[in-house]
């Protein structure tokens, strides 16, 4: 258990630096100096945060009537996930599906559908790698995530 304070003056905190290949159990709260008295407001609700350091995706097209059009993504160990789930979507911002839920030992996928559709030639994809831990008894999501997008070649 670490403790981290961060200082803001403004309304965000960037905590990038930190959270690279780990997972984090979160809460915040707020102060403000008056005079030389610190008044604190009440703690947040526990939140959580996973992100690996180095994500890759790559897409892949075959010619031939066996052909798979696929999209291959990597990512570094995250400390402390105990699994990672995997979407796909034609769309940027919504519309994804699951692919599979992956152990943490796991830490590439190779995929080639969208739902129950092969992947096309020509068409984007947005790929989504979401990071679970377990905190206690319960499974938790990480708040915040790798989204990778790519074009399957059209030859």
């Amino acid at each position: 258990k670490t403790k981290k304070t961060l200082t803001s003056s403004g309304t965000s905190v960037r905590v990038s630096n930190i959270i690279a290949g780990n997972f984090y159990k979160y809460r915040v709260r707020t102060y403000i100096n008056v005079g030389t008295t610190k008044f604190y407001s009440g703690w947040s609700g526990y939140k959580y945060i996973g992100m690996a350091k180095k994500y890759k995706g790559k897409t892949y097209s075959k010619r031939g009537t066996n052909s798979r059009n696929r999209i291959k993504v990597n990512w570094s160990k995250i400390n402390g996930a105990s699994e990672y789930v995997v979407y796909i979507s034609t769309k940027e911002n919504s519309g994804y599906k699951k692919v599979k839920t992956l152990k943490a030992k796991t830490k590439s996928i190779t995929i080639t559908k969208c739902g129950k559709k092969k992947l096309k030639k020509g068409k984007s994809y947005y790929v989504k790698v979401v990071a679970k831990a377990k905190s206690g008894k319960k499974k938790v999501t990480s708040a915040n995530y790798w989204v990778g997008n790519g074009r399957i070649p059209r030859s």
